[in-house]
């Protein structure tokens, strides 16, 4: 599907959701705004495959929560699924609390709008799912660590980061 074919199919789901009175809850960021204006990006440890043992030990897994105001979305990548969930309202203050007093790491980012160009090729890991979620398109970030090295780098300098639950990184 293109470009031009994806903007037919918005327009398409954008009317038959004006006439069905209520959103049919399926967004795009492709030709619209994006499916939020901010997301918080959780980091965590824990258990992984033997395969994936080289990752650092406090950043083995990730995954994102969107902000669409009424209610937040959360998207992760596992092994064997792909999870979203709706979540109901809560401040972006006590969610990120919520995971920090579970020993993950938060940050909260603002989602960009990416080029309109083709996205990396790479796997569908928890960083793809997270980094095509905010709207950030790197080959170089294939790693939890890296992304949130990334993601401290680029949006602490802006003022725009929620840092919890980090101390000692």
């Amino acid at each position: 599907m293109n470009f031009k074919s994806m903007d037919r199919f918005v327009a398409n789901l954008s009317q038959l959701e004006s006439q069905a009175g209520e959103p049919l809850g399926v967004k795009s960021g492709a030709s619209g705004p994006p499916l939020a204006s901010r997301a918080l990006v959780v980091f965590t440890s824990g258990p992984r495959p033997w395969w994936l043992a080289g990752l650092s030990r406090d950043f083995g897994h990730c995954f994102v929560l969107l902000d669409q105001g009424d209610r937040w979305i959360l998207l992760e990548s596992l092994l064997h699924v792909l999870e979203c969930r709706i979540l109901g309202r809560t401040s972006a203050e006590d969610l990120a609390a919520f995971y920090a007093r579970q020993g993950f790491v938060v940050l909260a980012v603002p989602i960009e709008t990416p080029a309109r160009r083709l996205a990396p090729i790479l796997p569908l890991t928890c960083v793809e799912v997270v980094k095509r979620a905010i709207g950030l398109h790197s080959w170089r970030i294939i790693t939890p660590f890296q992304l949130f090295h990334y993601l401290k780098k680029n949006f602490a300098k802006r003022n725009k980061t929620l840092d919890i639950g980090s101390d000692t990184v």
